[in-house]
């Protein structure tokens, strides 16, 4: 059976350590001299080289350069899940990315026996052009740009600032729907997952990790049912793991690519699948 008709049937598994070397900071830029006050914001130029010697991947190795595997999110959940196997019953808070990454966690919380959240970030998207983006901010201020995007469609710097002010209000506004007045998890010596329904440029997910880290956890580990190859470096020099059972590479991707059903989520279906996972207890 393949993991479209039965993902807990999923192939077996294996973690691969892949060897990085890289100079110590190598392609990272970060801001440091900014008041206090500021978010922490990070330029990043692709590929980025990776801070860290070794970092281990989990993968399936036979889920490799694949498409159409899952059937839904869903699906993709109950298979992530199974690469998540160690982290049950963890002192650990798994957090989704809203929005389409909150129906992917949510079976991977149900399994694993921890607490569900959100980790509102968004990616910054060039102002006018929907779908071009150069970098993203999580729900704390942390943002990381791609300066090679940035001057490859030469946005202005007016374009720059345009798009990380509308970026923040759009996070700000995300963080009060789905979040409301509830306090943020403390994470301070536990577990952070972070799940999203797939890596394609790395930058969300990487916000969202220096954001955990930044927060005090003790480890992140970072996790989607499917990843862009070229993109898994810029995530696995921050997080302490990633899981991405469906690895691909190639000259184009999109995360839509490893689904057989494919539908964007809304802000409103995201929250409910937060509110029946709290229903459940």
């Amino acid at each position: 059976m393949s993991l479209v008709d039965a993902p807990e049937e999923a192939p077996g598994w294996r973690g691969r350590r892949r060897a990085r070397h890289g100079r110590e900071g190598g392609g990272h830029f970060r801001w440091s001299t900014a008041p206090p006050a500021r978010p922490r914001e990070t330029l990043t130029r692709r590929p980025a080289a990776p801070t860290l010697a070794r970092v281990p991947i989990f993968e399936i190795p036979a889920l490799r350069g694949r498409t159409l595997v899952y059937r839904n999110r869903d699906a993709a959940g109950a298979a992530l899940a199974d690469l998540l196997a160690p982290y049950r019953e963890a002192d650990a808070v798994l957090f989704a990315i809203p929005a389409g990454g909150v129906p992917v966690a949510a079976p991977v919380a149900r399994r694993l026996g921890v607490p569900l959240d959100v980790a509102v970030t968004s990616k910054i998207l060039i102002p006018g052009r929907t779908e071009a983006g150069f970098g993203a901010i999580a729900w704390d201020g942390t943002a990381h740009l791609d300066v090679l995007r940035i001057e490859r469609l030469e946005v202005s710097p007016d374009e720059v600032a345009r798009g990380i002010e509308e970026t923040r209000a759009r996070v700000a506004r995300r963080v009060e729907a789905l979040r409301g007045g509830r306090p943020f998890p403390a994470v301070a010596g536990r577990v952070a997952i972070l799940v999203d329904d797939g890596i394609a440029s790395g930058f969300t997910m990487r916000a969202a990790v220096d954001a955990l880290r930044a927060a005090g956890a003790a480890e992140v580990v970072a996790a989607a049912p499917t990843g862009n190859a070229p993109a898994l470096p810029r995530v696995d020099v921050a997080a302490g793991r990633l899981f991405c059972p469906n690895v691909r590479a190639g000259r184009r991707f999109a995360v839509a690519d490893a689904y057989v059903t494919w539908r964007n989520v809304s802000e409103a279906e995201a929250a409910r699948v937060l509110a029946d996972f709290a229903a459940l207890g």
